[in-house]
């Protein structure tokens, strides 16, 4: 445990260097405060609801979020924190107008995140049901993994770069489930 806290704490060390180097970069040549720290949040969710076609004109393209960003605020800096409030406030009324479009979208790519399911686990499902559903105290961790990855998927787009995790957690269950458990009773679990 020790090991691990002093190699967490060295790599923060690394991380933010790099951070006070970048931040002093972008001062000298820009605004620094301008920028969003990590991930687009919005962006991303904007335009996962154009996993179906629609009568928004909303597609899985950077370039439409950018232009209706453009046309909002003509000066605006793409990826800065007042791009995000653009793209949080289009969502956020699209979901207003039209909660039913959401909900399809949600659905639809649900769907295909079962075709997954169904390809990776396959066979495994009569294992999983015969052994590691009845050991709760593996198979709820494992679900929980599960579900968790499943919403990277759900808010973007079911794309196999972000279904990774989830395929993961699909081959780990299928494992888990080959594995028998019997030697458990003696310990009540």
């Amino acid at each position: 445990m020790l090991f691990l806290l002093v190699g967490i704490f060295i790599s923060n060390l690394i991380i933010n260097s790099f951070k006070e180097n970048r931040d002093n970069f972008l001062f000298y040549n820009n605004n620094p405060n301008l920028y969003v720290e990590g991930h687009v949040f919005w962006h991303t969710i904007y335009l996962g609801l154009g996993f179906l076609n629609n009568i928004y004109g909303i597609k899985y393209d950077d370039n439409i979020a950018y232009y209706l960003a453009k046309q909002k605020n003509p000066n605006i800096d793409l990826h800065s924190k007042e791009y995000e409030n653009i793209m949080k406030s289009e969502v956020i009324n699209t979901v207003k107008k039209d909660p039913w479009f959401i909900l399809k979208t949600l659905f639809a790519k649900f769907g295909v995140i079962l075709i997954y399911i169904i390809i990776f686990i396959n066979i495994g499902f009569y294992f999983i049901i015969k052994k590691l559903f009845k050991n709760i105290f593996i198979f709820i961790p494992l679900l929980g993994g599960l579900v968790f990855n499943m919403i990277f998927p759900l808010i973007a787009m079911p794309f196999p770069s972000y279904l990774s995790g989830f395929i993961a957690y699909l081959i780990l269950l299928n494992i888990f489930s080959l594995f028998d458990y019997s030697y458990l009773k003696k310990y009540n679990y």
